[in-house]
């Protein structure tokens, strides 16, 4: 079963370290059950592929600011955490390689944090 998420309160997203995998897990709390990651809808403009990551650019103004807001939550936590990436003045995301049928309609999942290069940057799955 997927869940996706229309209105992402801020406060609901808990981080906790786990030391035994040297990263941080991200849960949303939904005051009955806790999911696993954050699963949101968002709209892209096109994307590119190279070996398996996803490059997912981003042109609607309500995704960007869905993911700013995230970005800004978590950056409360995690001083070196980077969602949005610039490249040539285009936003864009990464992601783990998959299939996309409507590029107006994706749901991703952001799920783990982990360090790469003392850069925290998220796993994110296309669901």
């Amino acid at each position: 079963m997927n869940v996706i998420l229309k209105n992402i309160e801020y406060n609901n997203i808990l981080i906790k370290y786990n030391n035994y995998k040297n990263l941080y897990n991200i849960q949303y709390d939904l005051n009955y059950i806790k999911i696993n990651g954050i699963p949101i809808n968002i709209k892209i403009q096109n994307y590119i592929t190279n070996e398996n990551t996803l490059f997912l650019y981003i042109n609607d103004f309500n995704t960007y600011i869905k993911l700013y807001n995230i970005e800004f939550y978590i950056k409360k936590n995690i001083k070196n955490f980077k969602l949005l990436k610039n490249k040539n003045r285009e936003i864009f995301i990464t992601c783990k390689k998959s299939h996309i049928e409507d590029i107006n309609n994706i749901n991703i999942t952001i799920y783990n944090i982990i360090n790469i290069n003392n850069i925290y940057v998220p796993i994110i799955y296309i669901i």
